[in-house]
């Protein structure tokens, strides 16, 4: 529109749009025929222009990053290439673009129907059914619950739930490999669970019918609760089974060449020519692995195009370790590790760290042989000082605590605690304490404060406890420090959480409170809304057995803190 002189992107911030296209839509011409004219025959006012208000330009405001440099960027750009004389140490890595479900025994024998939870349709939270007409018409047109009903028979749902989850479970190329459930199959398991497990309800002299399923609101409930059935890694006979995309492995052989203005290492047992780093700390890495023991070869991942896929508010989102290592195990095996050399903790840190971990350990089961995740922290230089002469010595000085306290502890009275309280320092609490404080609001006093340097920005919602026990191990070890965000929104299906509930005491501390993995099971309510019908509290160490609380006690069940990070330093 010509009336248009001025946007400002409002929405920027809760917007998938980034800001270029928040701009790009104002840059828009209302007319581009002059540009086909010469500049010097174009006429007067031809140019088009709009002023753009709120996100700068230049993108979103980020805290700085401190990084010490070796060598400066913007200094003469050099070619990053394969190295001919180093073809011994490419790497080739499986390209993963998502996860089939790999079914060994019959769906029918895996999936118990009679156990799962049930769909409640309760009349009230029945919604529209709104259908949007191709062509014509008004913009919405309302079709009544009784034509609905009419043209969607149960078996009709039952056989697009079934295709559904045939998408779900098979993705890409996954059916042509004849891996996952067939469609026979789900069709068996979904008729089941619609005409045993879905209840319709009657409220206000209405009654559901169990042909509503059939709408979105309903179907989507009993396709998730099928879908973890099917998933879930409970049972024997189900599998991850990795999908590949195109091309399936990714080589380092075919590296296109590009220019390098920033850091690089020598990288002897890197398959490029330089390595290109982007922090000092990523060098100081890359000279680690030169010299390591046990390492046979090693590439940065820059330009290659290898990730990981996590999900942040339900969005999936592409995660780039910094480096693909190929070392051998005590027994000469080989072994393949993504690690990520991070100087400061952001918000996704922790998603992106428990989806490598994840990753690998579903990789592990594959024939793709053996894969490990490690985030380092702590400043490389003290690895050679401490006799760490390999990558596994390293890994096992990021998880195990040494024999002095790990972090320095700040007493109540410092004067230091009233100037970076919250800013550089977090409280510590024990974990009964910390369970009390954010859990019931009950006041407590902090033990201490901690030294929290490399976190990035932190907030009132922030703490620090001390690991009790080794359920937790090997990624949480006894005695170390973990940092939770109290009070944490959002799902928490997966993560690890510091949690109190109503039922028998945590073998570790002694009470109703715990740090374990969450995961529930839910089903809808006589009143409309949700309610748990199962909670698993599930430790990391095999040895260790989860804490189950059936539907008696799910409910009480409160998630007092959300997993960060452990604290690593000196």
């Amino acid at each position: 529109m010509k009336s248009v002189t001025h946007i400002l992107g409002l929405r920027a911030f809760g917007s998938p749009l980034l800001t270029e296209q928040i701009i790009g839509r104002g840059l828009r011409r209302t007319n581009y025929d002059v540009l086909n004219q010469p500049f010097d025959e174009r006429p007067e006012g031809s140019e088009e222009t709009v002023d753009a208000f709120g996100i700068p330009f230049v993108g979103f405001p980020v805290e700085k990053r401190k990084r010490p440099k070796t060598g400066e960027w913007g200094q003469k750009p050099i070619w990053i290439e394969p190295d001919a004389n180093k073809a011994k140490v490419r790497v080739t890595v499986p390209n993963v673009r998502s996860w089939a479900v790999g079914v060994t025994e019959s769906l029918a024998d895996l999936v118990r129907v009679e156990d799962l939870p049930e769909v409640r349709m309760n009349p009230k939270d029945a919604p529209e059914v709104k259908v949007r007409p191709v062509v014509g018409g008004r913009p919405e047109a309302v079709m009544t619950l009784d034509e609905f009903r009419a043209e969607w028979p149960v078996l009709k749902t039952a056989f697009l739930l079934s295709s559904e989850l045939f998408d779900a479970t098979n993705p890409g190329s996954a059916a042509d490999l004849g891996i996952g459930p067939t469609f026979d199959e789900l069709l068996d398991v979904s008729r089941r669970y619609v005409g045993s497990r879905v209840v319709p309800l009657a409220a206000d002299g209405q009654r559901a019918d169990l042909r509503d399923v059939g709408i979105y609101f309903w179907r989507q409930q009993a396709r998730d609760v099928l879908e973890t059935a099917i998933r879930g890694s409970g049972f024997a006979g189900v599998e991850a089974v990795p999908i590949l995309g195109s091309p399936e492995h990714l080589d380092t052989a075919h590296l296109r060449r590009f220019q390098w203005t920033g850091l690089v290492a020598v990288g002897k047992r890197c398959h490029t020519n330089k390595v290109p780093c982007h922090t000092d700390l990523e060098k100081r890495f890359a000279d680690f692995l030169d010299g390591a023991k046990d390492v046979g070869r090693y590439f940065k991942n820059e330009r290659l195009g290898f990730s990981v896929t996590y999900y942040e508010n339900n969005r999936p989102r592409q995660y780039y370790p910094d480096f693909i290592i190929a070392a051998r195990d005590t027994d000469g095996r080989e072994v393949m590790w993504l690690a990520e050399t991070k100087g400061e903790i952001r918000p996704t840190t922790a998603l992106k760290s428990e989806a490598a971990r994840l990753w690998c350990e579903k990789m592990s089961g594959t024939k793709y042989g053996q894969w490990r995740y490690f985030v380092r922290q702590r400043k490389l230089e003290a690895a050679p000082a401490s006799g760490v002469k390999s990558l596994a010595e390293l890994a096992e000085s990021v998880v195990v605590a040494g024999p002095e306290p790990q972090l320095r502890l700040i007493s109540l009275e410092d004067e230091r605690v009233k100037r970076e309280a919250l800013k550089t320092m977090l409280p510590l609490y024990s974990l009964k304490a910390a369970a009390g404080y954010f859990g019931s609001a009950e006041p407590v006093e902090p033990e201490s404060w901690v030294e929290a340097d490399g976190l990035g920005k932190i907030d009132e919602r922030m703490f620090v406890c001390r690991a009790v026990g080794r359920s937790m191990e090997p990624s949480i070890r006894d005695g170390g420090y973990i940092v939770f965000r109290g009070k944490p929104a959002g799902t928490r299906q997966g993560k690890i959480v510091l949690a109190q509930y109503r039922g028998p005491a945590d073998p570790d501390t002694g009470g109703a409170f715990t740090v374990k993995r969450y995961s529930s099971e839910k089903e809808a309510s006589d009143e409309g809304g949700w309610r748990h019908t199962k909670v698993v509290l599930s430790p990391t160490n095999p040895e260790y057995s989860p804490i189950i609380l059936s539907k008696r006690n799910a409910e009480s069940v409160q998630v007092v803190g959300e997993f960060v990070t452990v604290l690593r330093g000196t």
